[in-house]
Order: C-alpha cells, then structure tokens, then sequence
C-alpha cells in the first residue's frame, strides 16, 4: 500500500512544476488552452508514474519532455483527421491591428520548424543548458546547438531585427 507521504510528494512536484510545464508548451504550441490540456495531462502521467519520477535526479526534464512528446502527438492526430476531412479543418486566421512586440516575437516562434521551437523556448525560455535541451528532445547537443542556430537566424529574418543571444556554452 501506498504511503500517504509519497502521495503528498508527488502532490507537491505537480503543483511545481505546472506553471513551467504549461508556459512552455504554451509558448510552443501557440495555443494557451491546448498547453493547458497538455500540461494536465503531463501532471496526470506524473502522478501514475509518482514513484518512478521521484526517484529521477531532475523530474523536472521528464515532465518537459512528456509535455513535448503530447504536443508532438496531437499535431500529428491533427494532420491525420485533417488530411481525411479536409472540410473540417479551420482556417487559422492571422491577428490584426497593432502587434506589441510579443506577440510579434511570439509569432514568429510559433512559425518556427517544430524542432526549432522547441530548442529556442527550451533553451531561451525555460532557460535550460544545451545538455538538458538535448535530454529532453532526445538528441546530441551538437543537434540542440544547431537546431537553435537556425532558429535564431530564422527568428532575425522573420523579425527584420537585429538583437542579440546569449552565446552558447560548450557544455
């Protein structure tokens, strides 16, 4: 039987690690009420596998990357339904009127390549190493480094801006 303990443990680690987990996906989905249901659904996996998850060193890094692989999974349901009911589909209508900067900079992420997007939220936004970047996209770093040096090129192109990032480390 479980202790009453590990459940409050886990209870804790969810309510964490929410608010980043749904920034981010919201951030990289583009879409606040989609990051909701997949941050929830990331909690919700967390909670089942509560006592495989405490026991990581960085539980964190596992609830980005199950939050990812939804997103990854919804779009390509999407694709799916979309390619055999193209009537269905809704047109994605572009904002009008005066953009802040945000929403411009916030576009433009969203415009990335898929890869791309999440390289660029999950080293600029959620602030993590190329190391970390690379565990939860499961790829080499030298992959994460490139993947965010497209992005950032694609990023001052779609933006006509010239701006500055962080250099990146070696590790």
């Amino acid at each position: 039987m479980e202790e009453l303990g590990q459940r409050e443990e886990a209870t804790d680690l969810c309510v964490a690690l929410y608010p980043a987990v749904y920034r981010a996906i919201a951030l990289y989905a583009g879409d606040r009420l989609l990051a909701e249901d997949l941050a929830q659904e990331t909690m919700l996996r967390l909670w089942r596998e509560r006592s495989r998850v405490s026991d990581m060193d960085r539980p964190d890094r596992w609830a980005l990357r199950v939050a990812f692989n939804l997103a990854k999974s919804r779009w390509r349901r999407l694709r799916v339904e979309r390619r055999d009911h193209p009537r269905r589909s809704v047109a994605h209508h572009e904002a009008g009127g005066d953009l802040t900067d945000a929403l411009a900079v916030r576009a433009a992420v969203a415009a990335l390549p898929s890869r791309q997007r999440a390289a660029v939220v999950l080293r600029y936004f959620n602030d993590l190493s190329v190391a970390d970047t690379a565990l939860v996209l499961r790829c080499a770093e030298g992959t994460v480094k490139a993947l965010t040096s497209h992005a950032i090129t694609n990023l001052r192109t779609s933006l006509r801006v010239e701006f500055e990032f962080p250099e990146e480390e070696d590790s």
